[in-house]
C-alpha cells in the first residue's frame, strides 16, 4: 500500500535530529514517498543531511511571511503555548495544511491516491524506528502524553480519508471560536477539531522527542524537559542533551506529581510515566542555553556515526554547503525552492557567514 511521509517545520539543530530522522523514519519505511515542507531560515542548508533517496517526491522550501492575527485568533488561541505566540501557532497550522497540499498535488499529477499519510516534525530526535503499528484503518494515530488537556499533535498518521479530515487546521478555527472556545492550547484545539469532525483517535508510544532550547523553571512547575540520555519512547516531549539534574527515581516522582497537581496532563498511559522500559531523566532547563559540554552528552547518547556528522557539519565551508545541496536537490522529483548557492548564501553556520574554503 502507498505511504506518504511529510516532514515539516524548521531545522533547529538539524545536525543532531537529521541523521536520526533519516535512519529511523525514512530508512525504516523504504517504500514510503517523502515530502518536505520547510520555511527558509538560517539553518535550512542543513537539509542535505537527509541524503539521497529514490522516493523523494516534492520538496518545498519557502519564505514565510507573517499571517494576519485576527481578534478571533487572539481570543481562541493561548499565545503562551508557543514561543512565537499566536503567530507561531498560525504558522504551524499552515505548515500542516501545506503538507497535504503537496501530497494531493502529487496524487493528481500521477493519477493515484495514497492509502496512508504520516506527518512529523524536523526538530524531532528519534531513538528507534517509527513503528508500523501507527497504521490503523479508520482512526488517527497520535503520540501518548504531552497533550495539555487535548491531543499531542507532534506526529499524526492515518488513512487518507481520516487524514483529509484533520488537515484544515486554519479553516476550522472560526468554527471553534463560534462554539465558545477561548484561550486554549494548540493541543486542545487539535482535540476539539478531531472530535467535532467525528474522527476516532488512537494513541501510540513513539520513540522521539523535540530537541529544544525552550527554557522552563526548575524545580519543574508544569513542563518537564527530558535528557536525551533517557531510554524509551518520549512521545514528542521536549528534550535536550544534558547531564540529568534528576535521576530516574526523582524524575519519576516529579512527573507523577505533575499528573496529580495540574489539569494540563492527561491521566491515561503516557511516555512521561516511566513504564514499558522507559528510563526517564530530567534536565534543569531553566536556562535557554544548553550546558557547556552538551556535545559530549549528545555523542554519548547518539553514537559515533552521529557524532562524526555533527563535527563534520560544524566545519563545513560554503563550497561544502553548495556541493552537498546540489546533490540533495538533484534527488527530488520536484524541487520548489531556491538554488543550492542561494540557499547556502542565505544560511549561516553557527550564526556566521560560511568560510569560503
Amino acid at each position: 500500500s502507498r505511504v506518504a511521509i511529510c516532514l515539516l517545520g524548521q531545522l533547529r539543530h538539524f545536525e543532531l535530529t537529521g541523521p536520526s530522522i533519516r535512519k529511523f523514519v525514512i530508512d525504516a519505511h523504504k517504500d514510503a514517498d517523502i515530502f518536505l515542507n520547510v520555511p527558509l531560515d538560517e539553518n535550512t542548508w542543513k537539509i542535505a543531511l537527509l541524503g539521497v533517496n529514490a522516493r523523494f517526491r516534492i520538496a518545498r522550501i519557502f519564505r514565510a511571511y507573517d499571517m494576519l492575527e485576527s481578534t478571533m485568533h487572539k481570543e481562541l488561541l493561548k499565545s503562551k503555548s508557543s514561543p512565537n505566540g499566536v503567530q507561531g501557532l498560525l504558522q504551524y497550522f499552515s505548515l500542516v495544511e501545506g503538507c497535504m497540499q503537496l501530497i494531493v498535488a502529487y496524487e493528481k499529477m500521477h493519477g493515484f491516491q495514497y492509502k496512508w499519510i504520516v506527518r512529523t516534525r524536523l526538530d524531532g530526535y528519534w531513538t528507534a524506528p517509527l513503528p508500523a503499528t501507527i497504521f490503523r484503518p479508520g482512526v488517527y494515530t497520535v503520540p501518548y502524553g504531552y497533550d495539555f488537556g487535548g491531543l499531542n499533535d507532534r506526529l499524526g498518521a492515518g488513512d487518507r480519508q481520516t487524514t483529509m479530515a484533520t488537515i484544515n487546521r486554519l479553516s476550522i478555527l472560526p468554527s471553534l471560536h463560534a462554539q465558545g472556545y477561548r484561550n486554549i492550547h494548540s493541543e486542545r484545539v487539535f482535540e476539539v477539531h478531531l472530535r467535532v469532525s467525528g474522527i476516532r483517535v488512537a494513541k501510540e508510544m513513539l520513540p522521539f522527542c523535540i530537541l529544544s532550547h525552550r527554557n522552563f523553571p526548575w524545580p519543574v512547575l508544569e513542563t518537564p524537559v527530558a535528557s536525551i540520555l533517557s531510554k524509551g519512547p518520549l512521545n514528542g516531549a521536549y528534550c535536550r542533551p544534558c547531564t540529568p539534574k534528576a535521576g530516574q527515581r526523582e524524575s519519576n516522582r516529579i512527573v507523577r506529581k505533575l499528573y496529580r497537581n495540574t489539569g494540563w496532563w492527561s491521566v491515561d498511559r503516557s511516555g512521561w510515566i516511566p513504564t514499558d522500559g522507559v528510563t526517564l531523566e530530567l534536565c534543569d532547563a531553566s536556562k535557554q542555553a544548553w550546558e557547556d559540554g552538551w556535545e559530549a552528552v549528545f555523542d554519548r547518547a547518539s553514537g559515533r556515526e552521529a557524532a562524526e556528522i555533527r563535527m563534520r557539519l560544524g566545519n563545513a565551508s560554503l563550497a561544502d554547503c553548495i556541493e552537498q545541496n546540489e546533490e540533495f536537490q538533484r534527488g527530488w522529483e520536484i524541487w520548489d525552492g531556491m538554488s543550492p548557492k542561494d540557499l547556502c548564501l542565505h544560511s549561516r553556520r553557527d550564526g556566521q557567514n560560511f568560510p569560503l574554503h
